[in-house]
């Protein structure tokens, strides 16, 4: 609440809500119920509330796998945002994983915490999970390479697709030997030389 000091020594409850009252921060109509009837029935006596001490720290809290969760972030950073009202989004963040697969390691480890984390890195790798560490470069993907064919290969898979075709042609119609396709078809050597050889129409030629 505006004004509202968080000092309890700063005054009462009442009093409080008085002054903001008064200066308008908290109109008349919403102010609470309980205002109305100490105005009406104030205290015989204020109530004291314990002072605080300035000098006592306020004590960390801290789990087990806070450790882990910071270095996790220090070494690989956040990738994204994360939406804590949704719990299933929570569970299956990059972080919450690494802590669950490094708990699990850490029950039968006997090495160092440091060879800990590296073999729960290396553990969620081979499950497909993809760490990459803060500044470190993507590798480069190797561009696919396909075989260059010779002018004797396309010659040689070209008359494969022609004579294919030829065979087709004949079994649908079997009384005509078509020779014309035979004849039409362009040679090795042509086709090595890359010349355009026309085709024939077999149906004007009937």
């Amino acid at each position: 609440m505006a004004g509202l000091s968080r000092v309890p020594t700063h005054g009462t409850v009442f009093t409080r809500v008085r002054n903001l009252i008064r200066a308008g921060v908290v109109k008349d109509r919403d102010r609470p119920l309980w205002y109305d009837v100490m105005v009406a029935y104030p205290p015989k006596e204020e109530g004291e509330l314990p002072g605080i001490d300035h000098g006592q720290l306020v004590r960390e809290i801290l789990y087990p796998e806070d450790n882990v969760r910071a270095k996790f972030y220090k070494t690989f950073g956040s990738v994204r945002a994360l939406n804590m009202s949704r719990q299933a989004a929570v569970s299956t963040t990059p972080c919450a994983r690494f802590i669950a697969k490094y708990q699990e390691l850490e029950k039968s480890w006997e090495k160092s915490e440091e060879e800990l984390f590296e073999a729960t890195q290396e553990e969620l790798e081979k499950e497909g999970m993809l760490l990459r560490k803060k500044g470190e470069k993507r590798k480069p993907v190797k561009p696919l390479v396909t075989k260059e064919l010779s002018s004797q290969e396309v010659a040689a898979q070209t008359l494969a697709i022609l004579f294919q075709k030829s065979t087709e042609a004949k079994q649908s119609d079997p009384v005509s030997t078509r020779t014309e396709d035979i004849k039409d078809a362009p040679t090795a050597a042509e086709i090595e030389n890359k010349t355009d050889v026309p085709v024939g129409d077999n149906d004007d030629k009937r």
